[in-house]
């Protein structure tokens, strides 16, 4: 049998000007939640920190990201919206969105995302971070420890969305 070896992805920082690779990405894991390049621009230029690449080392391409920043604790934000600033007194770390490319799945790519994020909320000393899941995510987001909090959503993220929540 013909076993293929798993590429060398990894996470790596991403550049301030990687909101139109972000948005290509985008529009294909999330085709029905569209939002604009200038929204993962704000969040570039906002938190340049919590904005992570996943590149595959062989080819150097771009194959997925994750977008997190601090903020206030059951306050989802609307999908394709600009934030002005971020809060002063941040009480958990806010993911965004994580896509991954249908290649890079299966291969704990995720999940080295989201403990990238967690050191990150652990660095800014963050108890919680917090997101809102999309129809058909909440296994994936469960299994990673995060629990629905019964908080609203805004309805542009779809009836079957929820907020959840991640103490650390």
């Amino acid at each position: 049998m013909n076993k293929r070896p798993m590429a060398p992805y990894r996470w790596i920082p991403a550049s301030p000007d990687s909101a139109a690779t972000i948005a290509a990405i985008a529009v294909q894991v999330h085709p029905g939640h569209p939002e604009r390049e200038t929204v993962f621009a704000n969040r570039l230029a906002l938190y340049s920190a919590g904005c992570l690449l996943l590149v595959d080392d062989g080819s150097r391409n771009i194959l997925g990201y994750v977008l997190a920043h601090p903020w206030k604790r059951d306050h989802s934000i609307m999908l394709d919206q600009i934030i002005e600033k971020l809060p002063i007194w941040p009480d958990c770390f806010y993911l965004h969105d994580i896509a991954l490319l249908p290649e890079t799945r299966g291969r704990g790519m995720g999940y080295a995302g989201i403990a990238a994020i967690e050191k990150i909320a652990h660095n800014e000393r963050l108890p919680s971070i917090s997101l809102v899941a999309l129809s058909g995510a909440l296994p994936f987001w469960t299994r990673n420890g995060f629990q629905p909090t019964g908080k609203p959503v805004s309805p542009d993220y779809g009836p079957d969305a929820r907020y959840l929540s991640k103490p650390l």
